[in-house]
C-alpha cells in the first residue's frame, strides 16, 4: 500500500474508487429513501459537525507543532473526508509523503488506523416518554489526540475491537438494523479490515450512507435498541446498476494498482542492484584515476628534469652564440679597418690619375664605377652577414651546415678577390695606355689588391625555406585551456616535422569561402574573434622557427557595413553590374577608403605582434571582369580617355593599359602597406601569395592582375600556390617542370621564391593522396626548388600524415637516405 500511495496516480486511483461509490450510494440513498427513518443518523448534525472541527483543530495544531507526525497527518486527512471536505483531503494526500497509509479503504495499511476522537455510532435513540421531554443524549468526551505510543495504540485497537463485537451482536439480533451496519463498516475501516467493509458495501449500498453517518456520532460500545427497521433500499433502478458498474471498474483499477505496485517493487529491487554495481565499478574507477595521477607525477617530475636540462643546453647554445657574434663585431671591425686603408689608397690614386689628360680622366671614371661596385658588394656582404645572426638561434642546425657555410664564404672571398683582380687590370691596362707612369699605377694597383686580399667573406646563401601553415581557428578551443593543448600539440607536429618557417594565418574564416570575417588580434577595422596570434608567435619564436603572419589583402569584412558596401569590387557581366556571385567578396584598391582601413589593420598587427614576416595572401587579384567600382572606374577613365561598360568591348591595346592599370593599383597597395609596417618592424620581411598559371600562362595578369617579375621585384619572397587540381593539368610531372624553369628564367626569382604544394583538392573536397603529395614535392626539388611548402594543415587529425609529410620537407637532398 505505502509503494500504492507514492505516486500520485496510485493516491488518485484508491481514493476516487472509494469516493465514487460512497459518494453515489448516498446520492441513491437519498434519492430512494428521502423520507426513509435513517436520514437523521445519516446526515450530520450540528453536534457532530463541531466534534469533528475540534478534532480537525487538534490534529492541525499538532501538525503545526510537529511536521513531521505522519498519524496526526493521517487523521487529519479522515476528519475533512468526514466532513465532507474532499479536495482538501485530496490535497493533503497528494502533498504527504509515501509512507502514510491509505484512508480510503481500498487495501489494508501497514498499522492499523485508530478511532477518530467522537466519530463512532451513537447509541439507538430512546423510546418517546409521553408524560415528561425526552432526556438529552450525553455526548461522549473526545479522547485525548492519539500519540505514538505503542501502548496508546493497543488500547485504541482493543476500543475498537470491542465496538466491533458489540455491532456483530447487534446485526446478529437484527440483520436489518442500518445504525449498526453502518457502526461496524466504520469500526472495520478504522481497524484497517478495509476488504471486510467493502464487501459489506457491497452485500448492501445503502450502508455507505449509514458509515457516512457514524463519522459523525460519539463512540460507545454500549449495545442500543434496535431502531426501527428501514425499508431496503432498491437495487434494479439504473442508478444502483451505474453505481455497481462503477464499483466493479474501481475494484478492477485496484487489482491494475496493486499489479503496477509489484513491478515496481522488482524495478526497485534491480535499481538497488544496479545502484550497488555502479557504487562498485565507481570505486574501481576512483583508484584507477588515483593510480593514473601518481603516474601523472612521476611523469611531471621527469618532464621538470628533461625541461631543466634543456635549459642548460640552451643556456650554453646562448653563450656559444654570444662569442660567435663577439668574433664577427672584431672581424667586422678589421674589415672596416682594412677597407678605410683602401678608400685612402684608392683616392690617393685618384688624385694620381686626375693629372692625366682625357685618356686619365676617363681612367679616373672608370676607377670611381669599380670603387663603387666594391663598395656596394661589401654593403651587400654586409647586410647577408647581419641576416645570418638570426639563424645563431637554431644551434643544433647550424652545427650541420656550419661546414657548408664555411664553403660558401670562402668561395665568395675568392670571387670577390678575383672580381677585384679584374678591375685592377683593367685600370692597369688603360693607365698603360694614358702613358709613361703604368709601373708606378701598377704597383699602387698590386698594393690595394694585396689590402683587399683578406676581404670580409660573402654572405653564405639562405637556408632553404621548409615550412606549413597554422590555422588558428582549429587551435582555437572551448576554454583557454583547451587552447593551449592544441597550441602544443602543433608545436609538436612542427617540432617533429623539422620544419623552421610558420605561415599563421592571422584571421579567421569559419565558412571557408576565402573572406576574412574577424581578426585573430585586435583592431578597430575589423571584427575580432580572439587575442591568439600573440601567443602563437611568441611560441613558434620561441623555438626557433620563423613567423610569418597570413593576412588578407582584398578580402576583408569590415566593421562598418555601409562602407564595405560601398568599397566592394564590382564586375559587368551580361550587361549587368554587380558583385562577383561566385568569388570572395573584396575591396576595391582604387579606393583610398580601402587603403585607410588596411593601414588600420596592418598597424594594429604590427605595433602588437612580433614577428619575421607578413605574407600577403593571393587575394589580391582583379578577373578580368573587374573592375567596375566608380572609383576604378574614374581611374581607368584618366588612362584610356573614356568610360566604358563592356570589357569585351575595349581594343587589344586599351584591354592591356586597363589591365596593367590594375596591376600598378594592386602592387602600389601593397607597397604602401609594406612601409607602414616596415616603420614599427624594421627588419620584416614581406612576401605575397601569387598563383602558378602567371609562370606559365601570358595571358594569367589579363585574368588576375598580377604579375610574377612586379611580386619578386617588390617583395622579398614570393609564394607560389601549386594546385594541379585547380589547374585541370594531366601530366602533374611536366607542368611542376615548366614552373620551375619559368621562374628559373627570372633574375633572382628561383632564390627568393617557395613553391606552396596544396594538400587539398578542393574541386573534391579531400586530402591530396600522400604519395602524390610527395611525388610532386620530391619533383620540385629536384628540378631545383630551394624553398618548398605545404598546405593546409589540420594537427588536430594528423593530414597530411606527419611520416609522409616529414619525408616530403625534409632537408636532406632529393633521393637521399
Amino acid at each position: 500500500m505505502k509503494t500504492l500511495f507514492a505516486t500520485s496516480r496510485g493516491r488518485r486511483v484508491v481514493l476516487a474508487g472509494v469516493l465514487l461509490v460512497v459518494c453515489g450510494v448516498m446520492w441513491s440513498l437519498a434519492q430512494n429513501n428521502a423520507d426513509s427513518a435513517l436520514m437523521p443518523a445519516g446526515g450530520t448534525d450540528a453536534g457532530s459537525l463541531a466534534e469533528l472541527e475540534k478534532a480537525r483543530v487538534q490534529y492541525e495544531e499538532l501538525l503545526k507543532q510537529n511536521p513531521n507526525d505522519q498519524e496526526a497527518l493521517r487523521r487529519l486527512i479522515m476528519v475533512l473526508f468526514d466532513m465532507g471536505r474532499y479536495a482538501e483531503a485530496l490535497d493533503l494526500l497528494e502533498k504527504a509523503p509515501a509512507d502514510v497509509p491509505d484512508v480510503s479503504g481500498a487495501a489494508a495499511p501497514d498499522l492499523p488506523l485508530p478511532a477518530v476522537p467522537a466519530l463512532a455510532p451513537a447509541p439507538a435513540p430512546a423510546p418517546p416518554v409521553p408524560a415528561a421531554e425526552p432526556a438529552p443524549e450525553p455526548k461522549a468526551a473526545p479522547e485525548p489526540l492519539p500519540s505514538a505510543d505503542p501502548a496508546r495504540e493497543q488500547e485504541d485497537a482493543a476500543k475498537l475491537e470491542k465496538s466491533r463485537a458489540a455491532f456483530e451482536a447487534r446485526l446478529a439480533e437484527n440483520p436489518d438494523d442500518q445504525v449498526a451496519l453502518r457502526g461496524l463498516i466504520q469500526t472495520l475501516f478504522d481497524l484497517g479490515r478495509h476488504d471486510e467493509a467493502l464487501r459489506l458495501l457491497e452485500k448492501a449500498p445503502s450502508a455507505a450512507g449509514a458509515a457516512r453517518a457514524a463519522a459523525t456520532e460519539p463512540v460507545t460500545t454500549a449495545p442500543r435498541a434496535a431502531a426501527a427497521p428501514a425499508p431496503a433500499p432498491r437495487t434494479d433502478t439504473p442508478e444502483a446498476k451505474a453505481l455497481a458498474r462503477e464499483l466493479a471498474q474501481a475494484r478492477e483499477e485496484l487489482t491494475a494498482a496493486r499489479r503496477q505496485i509489484a513491478e515496481q517493487e522488482k524495478a526497485h529491487a534491480a535499481f538497488r542492484e544496479s545502484s550497488r554495481q555502479k557504487e562498485t565499478a565507481l570505486a574501481e574507477m576512483i583508484e584507477g584515476l588515483d593510480r593514473r595521477v601518481r603516474e601523472s607525477a612521476k611523469t611531471v617530475a621527469e618532464t621538470k628534469q628533461a625541461l631543466e636540462k634543456l635549459r642548460e643546453q640552451y643556456e650554453t647554445l646562448q653563450a656559444l652564440a654570444e662569442r660567435h657574434r663577439a668574433q664577427y663585431d672584431a672581424h667586422m671591425a678589421e674589415l672596416r679597418s682594412k677597407e678605410g686603408d683602401a678608400d685612402a689608397r684608392v683616392a690617393a690614386l685618384t688624385a694620381e690619375l686626375a693629372k692625366e689628360r682625357a685618356l686619365r680622366a676617363a681612367v679616373e671614371k672608370k676607377a670611381a664605377d669599380n670603387r663603387a661596385a666594391m663598395e656596394a658588394m661589401l654593403a651587400g656582404l654586409k647586410q647577408a652577414v647581419a641576416g645570418t645572426t638570426g639563424e645563431l638561434a637554431a644551434a643544433e642546425r647550424a652545427r650541420e651546415v656550419e661546414k657548408v657555410r664555411t664553403e660558401q664564404l670562402r668561395k665568395s672571398s675568392v670571387e670577390a678577390v678575383e672580381l677585384l683582380a679584374g678591375s685592377v687590370e683593367e685600370l692597369t691596362a688603360e693607365a698603360a695606355i694614358a702613358g709613361g707612369r703604368l709601373d708606378r699605377l701598377a704597383a699602387e694597383l698590386a698594393a690595394a689588391r694585396a689590402a683587399q686580399a683578406p676581404a670580409a667573406p660573402a654572405a653564405p646563401a639562405p637556408a632553404p625555406v621548409r615550412s606549413i601553415d597554422l590555422d588558428l581557428d582549429l587551435v582555437l578551443g572551448d576554454t583557454p585551456a583547451q587552447t593551449e593543448i592544441n597550441l602544443g600539440r602543433f608545436l609538436g607536429r612542427a617540432v617533429a616535422l623539422e620544419v623552421n618557417t610558420v605561415y599563421i594565418r592571422a584571421y579567421s574564416d569559419a565558412d571557408g569561402d576565402g573572406l576574412a570575417e574577424a581578426m585573430h588580434f585586435p583592431t578597430a577595422a575589423a571584427e575580432v574573434r580572439s587575442d591568439l596570434l600573440k601567443q602563437a608567435a611568441e611560441q613558434c619564436r620561441n623555438r626557433g622557427l620563423a613567423v610569418l603572419a597570413c593576412m588578407p589583402t582584398l578580402a576583408v569584412k569590415l566593421t562598418d557595413a555601409a562602407l564595405n558596401e560601398a568599397l566592394l569590387v564590382l564586375e559587368s557581366k551580361n550587361g549587368c553590374v554587380r558583385p562577383a556571385f561566385d568569388l570572395p567578396r573584396r575591396l576595391t584598391p582604387f579606393d583610398p577608403r580601402t587603403f585607410d582601413a588596411l593601414a588600420t589593420i596592418c598597424t594594429d598587427l604590427v605595433s602588437r605582434v612580433k614577428l619575421d614576416g607578413i605574407l600577403f595572401e593571393d587575394d589580391a587579384f582583379l578577373t578580368d571582369l573587374e573592375d567596375f567600382n566608380p572609383a576604378a572606374l574614374a581611374a581607368a577613365e584618366q588612362v584610356l580617355g573614356a568610360r566604358f561598360a563592356d570589357p569585351a568591348a575595349l581594343s587589344e591595346s586599351r584591354r592591356i593599359k586597363w589591365t596593367r592599370l590594375k596591376t600598378r593599383q594592386i602592387n602600389a597597395l601593397l607597397r604602401n602597406l609594406q612601409s607602414i609596417a616596415s616603420a614599427a618592424q624594421p627588419e620584416l620581411r614581406f612576401a605575397r601569395a601569387v598563383y602558378a598559371p602567371l609562370l606559365t600562362t601570358p595571358a594569367a595578369e589579363q585574368w588576375l592582375a598580377q604579375n610574377y617579375r612586379d611580386a619578386v621585384r617588390d617583395c622579398d619572397v614570393v609564394v607560389v600556390k601549386v594546385d594541379p587540381e585547380a589547374a585541370g593539368v594531366r601530366r602533374a610531372d611536366a607542368w611542376l617542370k615548366s614552373i620551375v624553369t619559368a621562374a628559373a628564367g627570372v633574375p633572382d626569382a628561383l632564390s627568393k621564391t617557395v613553391f606552396k604544394v596544396n594538400t587539398r583538392d578542393t574541386l573534391k573536397d579531400r586530402w591530396i593522396a600522400e604519395d602524390a603529395l610527395r611525388t610532386r614535392i620530391g619533383t620540385l626539388r629536384q628540378l631545383g626548388a630551394e624553398h618548398v611548402a605545404c598546405g593546409p594543415d589540420d594537427f588536430a587529425v594528423n593530414r597530411p600524415r606527419l611520416d609522409a609529410l616529414k619525408d616530403a620537407l625534409s632537408m636532406a637532398p632529393p633521393g637521399a637516405k
